[in-house]
């Protein structure tokens, strides 16, 4: 518990760190902004399409079409800050020279981001619940993305909450590979540049997968959703509206990030020699 105290009153301390939770705001004014736009034109052709935005589907509107890849984005950068930047500058020897090793240390970042990805998550919930009610028109029913089903109440609720929970899983399967990631690289750029470069690989295999996918070539959905931006922009949707069969392939890919890739980080941590 100190360790964890530790490293956030250094993560605090840090004046840009707070950027990213005044971000939230301004993120959902963009949001707010783009799905106006695209209310007007679904409401002359399709008022009951999932995408059309009111005071029931505004909170999962915004995750899905503007902050996941903002979220993937702060994953590299708290990354490359907290955890490859202190490394490098040798800032971590002062926490390995009061007794702990680097596997608990890992440990007590990790468990730090997450508590942190939490609370913006929360933050967005809220503000967007508040957004949608203010500013958002107002419909009797939403409709969940693929199965079409109207929800209200409690069970546009229960849906939102869910939304939002596998988009916290997602990001923490991100975490998870950014991490190894950071502790391996030499400096923060290098973090940055192979983080950005996972996410545009990750959106061309995305693109290329599913071109495939709706030729008939290649019809493997654990593949489709190999890619964690995928799972972000249409799994999770796919997921909530009942396609069967890709809850399963879904979890596998969690399971895999979340992991594999926390293994191989704390295992080159109990292996490893700081002083080296």
């Amino acid at each position: 518990m100190a360790l964890l105290k530790y490293e956030g009153y250094k993560f605090f301390r840090r004046k840009v760190m707070w950027l990213s939770f005044l971000a939230v705001p301004f993120l959902i004014a963009l949001s707010y902004l783009y799905l106006s736009k695209n209310n007007i034109t679904l409401s002359a052709i399709a008022p009951e399409d999932p995408s059309f935005a009111s005071q029931i589907s505004f909170p999962y509107l915004v995750i899905q079409e503007q902050l996941m890849l903002v979220f993937n984005g702060l994953v590299i950068f708290y990354t490359a800050i907290v955890i490859t930047e202190e490394r490098r500058s040798g800032e971590l020897r002062q926490v390995i020279a009061r007794g702990y090793t680097m596997w608990k240390v890992l440990a007590s970042k990790m468990l730090l981001l997450a508590i942190v990805f939490f609370i913006l998550f929360v933050e967005c919930l809220g503000l967007s619940w508040i957004a949608g009610y203010l500013l958002m028109p107002k419909v009797d029913y939403a409709y969940t993305f693929f199965s079409y089903v109207p929800i209200r109440g409690l069970s546009a609720l229960s849906y939102t909450i869910k939304y939002y929970g596998l988009a916290f899983l997602s990001v923490l399967g991100m975490l998870s590979l950014m991490t190894w990631v950071s502790i391996l690289a030499k400096n923060k750029i290098i973090t940055a540049g192979i983080g950005i470069g996972i996410l545009i690989i990750s959106m061309i295999y995305t693109q290329v997968i599913s071109i495939l996918y709706e030729l008939g070539i290649l019809r493997i959905d654990v593949l489709l959703y190999a890619s964690i931006v995928q799972i972000q922009f249409t799994g999770i949707a796919s997921v909530l509206g009942g396609i069967q069969g890709l809850t399963k392939d879904i979890a596998i890919v969690f399971a895999i990030y979340l992991i594999v890739f926390n293994v191989l980080a704390f295992w080159h941590e109990r292996v490893s020699d700081y002083t080296d």
